[in-house]
């Protein structure tokens, strides 16, 4: 075979099989970068906010409206 198509053979293998993993890194870094912005802004997540934390009034209160319904606040 001719050198030049061995040279894009292999070039068109390397970059099939390191492609996947310098995506993959370049992924898992911005990630790790994003990470540093959500863990400061809140560690526990309110109940009103998260679904899976809700009771079973907050379950019903949601069925019945379509939304949970917030309190209002006191007027003055």
């Amino acid at each position: 075979m001719n050198i030049g198509i061995l040279i894009a053979i292999a070039t068109i293998c390397t970059y099939i099989i390191v492609g996947p993993l310098v995506l993959f890194a370049i992924y898992v870094f911005i990630d790790r970068l994003a990470q540093g912005y959500r863990s400061g802004s809140q560690n526990a997540p309110s109940s009103k906010d998260d679904p899976a934390l809700w009771g079973k009034q907050e379950v019903k209160m949601y069925v019945k409206h379509g939304f949970l319904p917030r309190p209002r606040p006191p007027q003055k």
